[in-house]
């Protein structure tokens, strides 16, 4: 990763902190640019909304499994134990309740609740895919039955990870009380936290994630979210300000700000994952491509076409991490230009994530490409009717502008993309044009 000068010459450990430190104002900034306290507050709504039919779900699956049925008032204490600081008790006694009256649904209702279940998923899944940049998600039956899987398989999972971790403690030497507690047992909060955080990184964004960024975003986000319980118990505990503002009820503001923060990690998380390889390419560009000057993001835009060019000679598709690793551009830039090209017409994503071009070069000049990145004067040039007096003249300009740019422009694309595969091409193209071959 390139550094500044001023940095090249210092101690591993000083460049290292400079390093993280950078990333941590990148990653600060991105989620501001992404909008994740946005996203934090509907998935906090969203998650109020599917708690019971979740906790349904997950009753439903563990009693059909005979070995599961005695684990799960375990299973529930171990949730909300070590899930929500302070009142865990008062709401897993309101939400076994309503599993009680959810039980009493009849068919219509239940489909009901599995919807409202795949609702949060959703949720989930589009909060990611802004993170990541992702301008497409997944189509509808793909989905469906990735979250459906998910709803299956997660309850059954965590049950055969409790039963045979409660196996291994009560049949291991390593009972024996530590400060209170059995070793073992105090960190399994922290080691689930991190298998599902990165379970969760890796498979719901609509992007290949590198398990190893995945694991990082879970590791943080575990630590963070160890933290955050404790600071947030002691909180409630050293300044009372729900219990003594809204009494008997206060376990409803509290579980709403507790649900804030947690999803609030969990993007910050997700944020780390999805930064880590802009990171170690030394490509922490800020901002979105549309906010870069129009000459470079049309010299971006050629570079991506050259690119892919150079892949359909040999009949392949292009990578996006390798355009990444190709390109001083972010992956998150990346994609959105990918998506500018694309809305254009230059550009089509295959199977596999790969990249190709959708249109023939040959028959596609620069001023084309401007116009598909929106910069310059292409359209309608007549006065805009509703603004009082006559701006003819000024139309009359802006006309003249768009046929001098397109004048100026008229480049063919691929004479272009030739020179940059081949610089002793550009000359011999020039040649060709003026000899009317």
């Amino acid at each position: 990763m390139s550094e500044p000068r001023s940095t090249a010459n210092r101690p591993l450990a000083v460049r290292t902190a400079v390093d993280w430190g950078r990333f941590v104002r990148y990653a600060a900034r991105r989620f501001g640019e992404d909008r994740c306290t946005q996203a934090a507050a509907a998935l906090t709504y969203t998650s109020l909304l599917s708690l019971v039919p979740l906790m349904t779900i997950t009753v439903a699956i563990l009693s059909a499994f005979p070995a599961f049925q005695n684990l799960e008032d375990s299973a529930q204490r171990l949730i909300f134990d070590n899930l929500v600081p302070q009142v865990g008790d008062a709401v897993q006694d309101y939400l076994e309740g309503f599993v009680v009256n959810a039980g009493r649904l009849t068919a219509v209702g239940i489909i009901g609740l599995v919807i409202t279940a795949v609702l949060l998923l959703a949720t989930i899944e589009g909060a990611f895919n802004a993170i990541w940049r992702v301008q497409e998600s997944r189509p509808w039956l793909v989905r469906l039955l990735s979250f459906w899987a998910i709803l299956t398989l997660t309850p059954i999972m965590f049950a055969v990870s409790l039963s045979l971790t409660t196996q291994f403690v009560r049949g291991s030497d390593i009972g024996t009380q530590v400060l209170g507690y059995r070793p073992f047992v105090g960190l399994l909060p922290g080691v689930f936290e991190f298998i599902g955080f990165t379970v969760l990184y890796w498979i719901i964004p609509n992007r290949t994630v590198q398990p190893r960024d995945a694991a990082i975003g879970g590791a943080v986000a575990a630590v963070l979210f160890e933290l955050s319980k404790t600071g947030f118990a002691a909180y409630l505990k050293a300044f009372p300000v729900y219990e003594t503002i809204y009494g008997a009820v206060s376990t409803v503001p509290i579980f709403l700000v507790w649900l804030y923060l947690a999803w609030s990690i969990v993007l910050v998380g997700a944020l780390v994952a999805a930064a880590l390889p802009d990171w170690r390419a030394g490509r922490l560009l800020g901002g979105q491509f549309d906010t870069l000057p129009p000459a470079q993001r049309v010299t971006l835009a050629h570079a991506v076409l050259a690119e892919l060019a150079k892949g359909a000679r040999v009949g392949d598709g292009v990578r996006r991490k390798v355009l990444v690793r190709r390109l001083p551009l972010s992956g998150a830039m990346l994609e959105e230009l990918l998506g500018e090209l694309r809305d254009g017409h230059f550009v089509e994503r295959s199977a596999g994530d790969r990249w190709l071009l959708s249109r023939d070069l040959a028959a596609a000049t620069l001023y084309d490409l401007v116009a598909a990145l929106g910069i310059g004067f292409q359209g309608r040039h007549e006065p805009v009717s509703d603004l009082p007096g006559s701006r003819a003249r000024l139309g009359d300009l802006l006309r003249q502008a768009d046929e001098e740019q397109r004048r100026l422009l008229g480049e063919v694309l691929a004479d272009l993309v030739a020179e940059e595969a081949d610089p002793a091409a550009g000359p011999a193209a020039i040649d060709r044009r003026a000899a009317g071959e």
